[in-house]
């Protein structure tokens, strides 16, 4: 997104020649970086703590369409944040209970130290919708009388009497949505481009009907329009095939007059998805508070869309700029570069220095920097306690021959961004930008038309995930099986540029095989032991999964229904990318 503000950065560059609080300009003299301006990061405890989290699993429960709601309990034992726990993991029981003000919501409900994901039911009909959120006090108490507390706000709202309602997923971190014509809500993982709105799609309105052809679902004009009429005229076309609009403000954003006049002018429309308030306020430095002032203003005009922006930075004041959003994307554009020595500006980059395109990306990790990016903002989420609340979102780089980037991603090397993204809990795909090449358009419709599928299955709300790495990190591999005896999903990226091959231990008693997508050429998948039909899995050990340079695989498979189904029975769990 940068390249688009880069055209006034002489300008800016007057007054402050830096990106992300570094100087970049050659002959600029080194500065302090504000410590402050760095994540802090909590000292590790000696002895255990209980993380008790407490989240409706919806967000906002609508009057009419729902009568009950669900509460997500999560009691994880950890090393960095939480209170003193004494008790014995998978083994303490606590008492929770719900309230807000006089109202008791739930008086006895159950719950084990060390668990995550525990659903608790609670009734609506005493409560009455109403556009303010309910402060709800969740309390877990154990049988020795230590009790645990935790708030959640418990949005209830009566139905939207302007337009359509986007609800997120705290079981997930996906959206739900009702698109035209539908009755209920679907899951939703939105795949589709940043796109320039008055070079690219006002000068054409076919190249709209093109994007929905090729299966994307969503389209983020980038302002501005050169007049209303053409604005609204993409806006039609859009809204007409069904495409979802991520409405941008970037411009505008610290004008409190004009985010009123395009909130009231758009938020009527049956596709609109998404607000997105600021591009990169950390690389440019914007006040501290800007990102959090314009998303309380938009929600007391519209609370029923969520509200996103994208930061560019590593670690610059990300507590600050994501305070009061619902959706943080990161923008980590790793092929092509040089990390260590600025192309553009002649200067070394450092950890205080320097701008080469991609902030604090390590040298040859290429496109593991966006895996490392994804899993830091992630466990920044977690350590605020919003590891539910704050959805990470992937930005893939589709543009090239540009400042820092001398060449476009292969079609391989783009949809190995996406399925980077989506291993590292993305849930949201919006590469930056169109007009991009006919490889990669072509490569990102491919996957896109196989995005229907994996979403039934990412987006289950029953489903289990987890991640496996090969070694050196070149090859990955994400596992994902519903509880319920839907299919499973089973997803592998090779983020390096030669064969490689991963060994698994895949489920036993899965079935039913299928390969649904390939990006590359002569991936495969040879199963361990199966039974004398050759289709149940009798043991999964010494499977192995080999996938050409920058390519990926999915497969689709059955488990028989009679035995607990984990995922981390054979695949380690999710752990911080490693570099």
């Amino acid at each position: 997104m940068k390249l688009l503000a880069l055209v006034s950065l002489t300008v800016v560059s007057v007054f402050a020649d830096t990106w992300c609080g570094k100087p970049y300009t050659a002959g600029s003299p080194p500065i302090l970086i504000p410590p402050a301006s760095k994540f802090p990061l909590p000292a590790k405890s000696s002895s255990p703590l209980l993380n008790f989290q407490c989240n409706p699993a919806i967000k906002p429960y609508i009057f009419e369409e729902d009568t009950t709601a669900i509460f997500i309990l999560d009691a994880q034992i950890t090393d960095d944040i939480g209170e003193p726990f004494s008790g014995v993991a998978g083994r303490t029981l606590y008492t929770v209970s719900l309230t807000t003000g006089t109202t008791t919501l739930l008086e006895r409900g159950k719950l084990v130290a060390g668990s995550k994901g525990t659903e608790v039911v609670i009734g609506l009909a005493a409560l009455s919708p109403r556009l303010e959120p309910y402060n709800v006090s969740c309390t877990a108490t154990a049988s020795d009388g230590i009790s645990y507390h935790q708030p959640a706000l418990l949005h209830y709202y009566p139905p939207n009497p302007h337009g359509s309602i986007t609800k997120m997923d705290l079981r997930t971190g996906g959206l739900l949505v009702r698109g035209k014509g539908r009755i209920g809500y679907q899951p939703l993982i939105p795949f589709g481009f940043y796109a320039a709105a008055s070079s690219y799609l006002a000068q054409n309105l076919s190249v709209i009907d093109e994007i929905s052809a090729n299966g994307f679902n969503i389209i983020h004009p980038v302002p501005p329009f050169n007049n209303e009429a053409s604005a609204n005229a993409v806006y039609d076309r859009m809204e007409k095939l069904g495409l979802w609009l991520m409405f941008d403000m970037r411009h505008d954003y610290q004008n409190l007059s004009a985010v009123q006049a395009q909130v009231d002018a758009v938020k009527g429309r049956s596709n609109l998805l998404l607000w997105y308030t600021a591009d990169e306020p950390d690389g440019w430095q914007h006040p501290l508070n800007s990102t959090s002032i314009a998303s309380r203003f938009i929600r007391d005009i519209d609370p029923y869309h969520p509200i996103s922006l994208v930061l560019n930075c590593f670690d610059y004041y990300y507590t600050e700029y994501t305070i009061d959003t619902d959706i943080v994307m990161q923008d980590t554009y790793p092929i092509a570069i040089n990390s260590t020595h600025s192309i553009v500006w002649n200067t070394e980059c450092t950890d205080t220095y320097g701008d080469c395109g991609c902030d604090d990306c390590r040298p040859g990790a290429g496109l593991r920097n966006i895996a490392l990016r994804m899993d830091v903002f992630r466990e920044r989420a977690r350590l605020l306690s919003k590891e539910r609340a704050l959805n990470v979102w992937g930005v893939p780089q589709a543009f090239g021959k540009e400042m820092y980037w001398p060449r476009y991603p292969t079609g391989r090397e783009f949809v190995a961004e996406v399925v980077v993204t989506l291993l590292h809990g993305g849930r949201g795909i919006i590469p930056w930008i169109m007009p991009t090449t006919a490889e990669i358009t072509i490569a990102g419709a491919g996957f896109a038309n196989v995005l229907p599928e994996l979403t039934s299955i990412i987006l289950h709300p029953t489903s289990s995930f987890s991640l496996r790495a090969s070694e050196l990190d070149i090859m990955e591999a994400g596992i994902w099986i519903p509880s319920d005896g839907s299919r499973g999903l089973l997803l592998i990226v090779n983020v390096g540029g030669v064969n490689a091959s991963l060994s698994l231990d895949l489920p036993r008693d899965s079935y039913n095989w299928k390969k649904i997508f390939e990006s590359g050429t002569g991936g495969s998948l040879t199963i361990g032991r199966t039974d004398r039909n050759g289709g149940l899995i009798t043991s999964g050990t010494h499977s192995t999964v080999v996938v050409d340079g920058y390519g990926a695989l999915a497969y689709t498979f059955d488990v028989k229904p009679y035995r607990p189904l984990r995922a981390h029975n054979f695949l380690k769990p999710f752990t911080l990318f490693r570099l």
